[in-house]
């Protein structure tokens, strides 16, 4: 598997998914019901878009965040 640059763009990308959560919950008031969705699917598509990330690998992290969440709730 070829090794991706660590770039401050790269940086940016990351970070998108959890300024757009900080920004919907802090600065427009949203629940985080309605926010949290917003916030994965901007992770989701940074994943494919920009790390390359392959589908089973984001669908296999997806079903493990909701198990540990389970515990968590």
């Amino acid at each position: 598997m070829p090794q991706l640059p660590i770039t401050f763009g790269m940086w940016i990308i990351a970070l998108l998914p959890l300024a757009a959560i900080l920004v919907l919950l802090v600065g427009l008031r949203w629940k985080a019901a309605t926010a949290a969705p917003v916030g994965f699917f901007l992770a989701v598509l940074a994943a494919f878009l920009a790390f390359r990330t392959p589908a089973l690998t984001v669908a296999l992290q997806t079903v493990k965040g909701i198990w540990d969440a389970v515990f968590i709730l």
